[in-house]
């Protein structure tokens, strides 16, 4: 089932070009992913669940297969150094919320790690 605030998510206001690459934090079913993908020039998507990743990789149109790279991660030890990015998206869960943030706006700095 796809949400219905997927679209208007991905369209972009104001006629401003779309971002070069988006970096998707916790991609899970790809609803967002497959919008993104379409726009964007490349869309990295980092997943921490094995299953949710095999299923992302099978839900890609192979039209798409060249613009998106999933990567099977821990978002929180992930260097982002590796990664360039111009846009962050994210429905990350609330216990990790504080931690993502601070990674993005600082990835310079070490990030805190999870919390269980």
């Amino acid at each position: 089932m796809r949400p219905k605030s997927s679209p208007e998510v991905s369209d972009q206001p104001n006629n401003q070009p779309y971002p070069d690459t988006v970096l998707e934090i916790g991609p899970g079913k790809g609803a967002l992913t497959l919008e993104l993908v379409k726009y964007a020039r490349k869309v990295i998507a980092i997943e921490f669940d094995p299953r949710q990743v095999v299923d992302l990789m099978k839900l890609i149109p192979h039209e798409y297969k060249s613009k998106i790279e999933v990567i099977h991660a821990d978002f929180l030890s992930v260097d982002l150094h590796k990664y360039p990015f111009d846009l962050c998206v994210s429905n990350c869960p609330y216990n990790i919320s504080s931690g993502i943030c601070f990674k993005v706006s600082h990835p310079q700095q070490a990030t805190p790690s999870r919390t269980a």
